[in-house]
Formats: structure tokens, C-alpha cells, sequence
């Protein structure tokens, strides 16, 4: 019937019920079409509890930047693009934050690293000469 990580709610209550009625765990297990393991877990936790209500926990390292930083650190990558993670770091003056840190929350929020496009040099010389051969052919056929 379920499928996935958690069973809902609404289940966990009607397993709780069918078992309170007397019916055996083996019975249970293939009416709901759930496993014995995930069955025994459902009821030894309701036995503790005295409810079925699902506490998840919030898992991982916390985070060490909060939200005002996380701004601040795409506010500066937005108006500097050509500025390195180092250099945003640099330009929060944070003492115990990583570039790499850096990095993630501009990934986050779509700013990826990139590198700005060379152009070719042409220096004040070549422009002017440039200008001038477009102007002289400009009415010319494309044929020449």
C-alpha cells in the first residue's frame, strides 16, 4: 500500500486500532501490505509514546551562515561578478567562515563561477582603420 520513507499518520493510527482490536502483527502486516519490521517499529513506538504523532529531527551540521549573511554574500557576488569567493570573503570581513562556504551559498542562489570573456585588443590605431575601411565599403556591392 505505502511506499516510501514514512508511513502517514492516518495509518499509523489504523494499525494502532487493528492491533488494539487483538489481531496478530503477521496479520496486520499483510493486510496494510507493510513489512514486519516497519510494523513492530510502529507499535514499540506507540508504546512509548502513547501516540503516533512522527517527530523528525532536523539532521545535519548547522549552518553557519544565517539568512542576512546569505544576502549579503549575493548582494556583493551580484555587483562585483568578476569577484572570486575569496574576494567576497574578504569583502565581509567574517573571521570564521570558509571561501568554500563562500562558494556553496553562491551556488544556492544560482551565481556559479564563471570567468569573463577575453576580447581581442585592438588598439586606438586599428579602430580608426577599421572605422574607415567599413565607411569606405559601406554603399559597395557584397560582391567585390
Amino acid at each position: 500500500m505505502p511506499t516510501g520513507r514514512y508511513l502517514s499518520q492516518n495509518l499509523q493510527s489504523k494499525i494502532i486500532g487493528v492491533f488494539q482490536n487483538g489481531t496478530k502483527q503477521a496479520d496486520i502486516a499483510k493486510h496494510f501490505s507493510i513489512h514486519k519490521s516497519v510494523l513492530s517499529k510502529v507499535l514499540s513506538r506507540y508504546k512509548t509514546r502513547g501516540n503516533v504523532i512522527i517527530c523528525r529531527r532536523g539532521g545535519g551540521r548547522p549552518r553557519k551562515t544565517n539568512k542576512n549573511l546569505d544576502r549579503q554574500i549575493k548582494r556583493i557576488a551580484m555587483k562585483q561578478p568578476n569577484l572570486s569567493a575569496r574576494g567576497i570573503l574578504n569583502e565581509l570581513g567574517v573571521d570564521n567562515l570558509s571561501y568554500k562556504t563562500v562558494q556553496r551559498r553562491c551556488n544556492e542562489v544560482g551565481i556559479v563561477s564563471r570567468r569573463p570573456a577575453k576580447t581581442p585588443f585592438i588598439s586606438s590605431k586599428n579602430r580608426k582603420s577599421l572605422f574607415a575601411f567599413a565607411q569606405k565599403y559601406l554603399h559597395c556591392d557584397q560582391t567585390f
